[in-house]
């Protein structure tokens, strides 16, 4: 992989990566990046990496709509998640004294796989951001945000081997 986040670098000290198919993003996905971000104040970014779709997981890839169309979603929903005018959620929570940290501001969404046309393997993704990391002598980790769905597909040897997760 070697485009750049679209010539983006983060400082890993404070930032998760969030790696998501989408298909369709939900307030459900927004709502765990902002539990996140108040439980680990030391956040300040989320990064959404938005998958091309491509899955060693044959079942999925039949359902994935296009990429582009993902993409639009995110940025909507991201748009729309922390204003009450809009946001069912937003109302809510404004009626409670909450306020939403996460908003346009502090995510942002890297599209990089949308340039390759076969699966990308997280593990090749890491590599790839820690590469773009800005340099930090402390030598931070990588945080990442995994959903349920991709945790029980790496578990499963017909669709990832060991090899591949090791």
């Amino acid at each position: 992989m070697s485009a750049s986040l679209n010539h983006r670098s983060f400082d890993l000290a404070y930032t998760v990566f969030f790696p998501l198919t989408g298909n369709p993003v939900g307030f459900h996905h927004l709502l765990l990046a902002e539990v996140v971000l108040k439980q680990f104040p030391q956040l300040k970014k989320i990064v959404f990496i938005l998958s091309n779709g491509k899955h060693p997981d044959p079942t999925k890839e039949q359902q994935i709509t296009d990429k582009q169309i993902r993409l639009e979603i995110l940025r909507n929903a991201l748009r729309e998640f922390s204003t009450p005018s809009v946001s069912f959620l937003a109302r809510v929570a404004q009626v409670n004294q909450h306020t939403f940290i996460l908003d346009e501001q502090n995510t942002f969404i890297c599209t990089v796989e949308f340039k390759c046309n076969e699966p990308v393997k997280l593990v090749d993704h890491v590599i790839h951001l820690k590469q773009n990391a800005i340099p930090d002598s402390r030598n931070p980790p990588l945080r990442l945000m995994l959903g349920d769905d991709l945790v029980r597909r790496m578990r499963n040897p017909d669709i990832f081997s060991n090899s591949e997760l090791f």
